[in-house]
């Protein structure tokens, strides 16, 4: 099953994967909020964390995970997803289905 791809959950994933690549390469202790009204988008970042707040029904995780999970994997480094248990049955349906196809 292919993903279709908002420009603003694309955005997001690249600006999670670029927090994650600099935050290993070096420590930040700067402390930002940001709300993107158009988007409900609410992104906190404070001493090298980071946390993006999203709607019900965004893409969260049918689209922004497994972007990231592409994004982020390499030889050198293995990817791991964490779901709340209440998630975990349908979150795995939704990441295997996009991410079965590579793995074929």
């Amino acid at each position: 099953q292919g993903i279709d791809i908002r420009g603003i959950q694309a955005r997001i994933a690249h600006h999670l994967m670029d927090d994650i690549e600099s935050s290993s390469s070096s420590s930040s202790s700067s402390s930002t909020k940001n709300k993107n009204n158009n988007n409900n988008v609410q992104v906190e970042k404070k001493k090298g964390n980071m946390c993006v707040q999203l709607q019900m029904g965004e893409g969260k995780t049918s689209v922004i995970v497994p972007l990231m999970c592409l994004g982020l994997t390499s030889p050198k480094r293995v990817v791991r997803i964490n779901f709340i248990p209440s998630q975990l049955d349908t979150s795995i349906n939704d990441v295997t289905t996009r991410l079965g196809g590579l793995l074929g």
